[in-house]
């Protein structure tokens, strides 16, 4: 997860740490640990990309921004303007890998 996005997220979307962490029911201190452990349980990060509304998989890696997926559909457009609907089932089975390693990740922290 990369921890750097939600600060960029927090000063694009122009609103303060105290707002945000208002509204996901978390402390300033506690969200600054979290992201300083780099530890973040599902159910916060849900919250938190739910305030700046990015999905979920924007934490994760380069490759999950919608961005992306905005640029790819665009070098796929059909003769008649249609996007191919491989690169949106791409899209889906690259999500849902990111989605799997997660909670993979979770699941494996929460046993030890």
């Amino acid at each position: 997860m990369d921890y750097s996005r939600i600060k960029t997220e927090i000063e694009r979307k122009r609103i303060s740490i105290r707002d945000l962490c208002y509204k996901i029911d978390v402390t300033e201190q506690g969200l600054h640990q979290m992201i300083r452990n780099k530890s973040m349980k599902i159910e916060v990060l849900e919250r938190i990309s739910q305030v700046l509304d990015v999905p979920v998989s924007y934490w994760f890696g380069s490759d999950s921004s919608s961005g992306e997926l905005k640029y790819l559909e665009s070098m796929n457009d059909n003769d008649d303007g249609q996007v191919k609907p491989t690169i949106i089932y791409q899209k889906i089975d690259s999500l849902t890998k990111d989605l799997n390693d997660m909670l993979k990740d979770i699941l494996v922290r929460d046993v030890k």
